[in-house]
C-alpha cells in the first residue's frame, strides 16, 4: 500500500480501508512492515512478508537484518523499524548471536553470517581478478575498497575476516596473497605493491622492480 502523507506506523499495528465517495469499506488488516526495502521485486518481497507474517519475535528480527544484505543494520535503524527499545532488542538479539545466526560488525552494526561470507567472496575475487589477476603482487586497500563498494565498516570487518580465514593478509596499507612469502614482504615489498597498484589504476604498464 502506498499512502498519500505519511503516518506513524509499527508491526501489529492494525488498519481498515474505507472508500470515501460511496462510503464503503474496502478491507483490512494487520502492518507487517512500514520500512520496505527500494527497488526490492515483488515476488521476493511477498515471499519476505508471508514468512515475517506468523514469525516468533526473535525470527522477525533475524528476517529484518537479513534483508539489508550486505549493508547489514544498525540496533538504532532496527528500533524504529520494530518499535521496539534498544535495551529489548538486545536482548532478542543474544540467542540469534550466540546460535552465529547474526554476527556484530561493530558496536551497533549487524549482518548474518551468510552476508559476510558474500562480503569476503566480493573481496577476494575483486581481489584475485582485478590485482592478482594482473599479475600484481598485492593492492592498496584504500583501492580495494573503493572497488568493493561495501560500507567503511563492513569492508573493515570482511577483510580483517578474511584474513583470519587465511584468504588475504593485510600488511600496512596493502593487501597480499596470504600464501605469499613473508620474507620477501618487507617494508619495500609492500611499497613496490602499492605502486605497482597505482600505476595499474591509472592504465599504465606497472615498471618492473629493476626499474624502479
Amino acid at each position: 500500500l502506498r499512502l498519500s502523507r505519511s503516518i506513524v506506523l509499527l508491526p501489529g499495528d492494525r488498519f481498515v480501508i474505507r472508500q470515501g465517495s460511496p462510503i464503503s469499506t474496502v478491507g483490512g488488516g494487520r502492518v507487517l512492515d512500514s520500512h520496505p526495502v527500494q527497488r526490492l521485486r515483488k515476488a521476493v518481497c511477498q515471499t519476505w512478508l508471508q514468512r515475517i507474517s506468523d514469525a516468533s519475535g526473535e525470527e522477525q528480527i533475524a528476517l529484518r537484518i537479513a534483508r539489508r544484505g550486505t549493508s547489514g543494520m544498525s540496533v538504532r535503524d532496527l528500533s524504529l523499524e520494530t518499535g521496539s527499545k534498544t535495551d529489548a532488542l538486545r536482548r532478542l538479539l543474544e540467542p540469534l548471536i550466540r546460535d552465529k545466526r547474526l554476527l556484530y560488525v561493530s558496536a551497533d552494526l549487524l549482518m548474518t553470517c551468510e552476508a559476510l561470507d558474500a562480503c569476503i567472496l566480493l573481496i577476494t575475487r575483486i581481489f584475485e581478478i582485478r590485482m592478482k589477476g594482473n599479475g600484481i603482487t598485492g593492492g592498496k586497500r584504500s583501492e580495494l575498497k573503493s572497488l568493493a563498494r561495501l560500507g567503511p565498516e563492513v569492508f573493515d570487518f570482511a577483510l580483517e575476516s578474511a584474513e583470519r580465514e587465511k584468504k588475504l593478509r593485510i600488511q600496512n596499507e596493502c593487501v597480499l596473497p596470504f600464501e605469499s612469502n613473508s620474507a620477501g614482504a618487507g617494508p619495500d615489498h609492500a611499497l613496490l605493491s602499492a605502486i605497482s597498484a597505482a600505476y595499474e589504476s591509472a592504465g599504465l604498464a606497472a615498471p618492473s622492480p629493476e626499474e624502479l
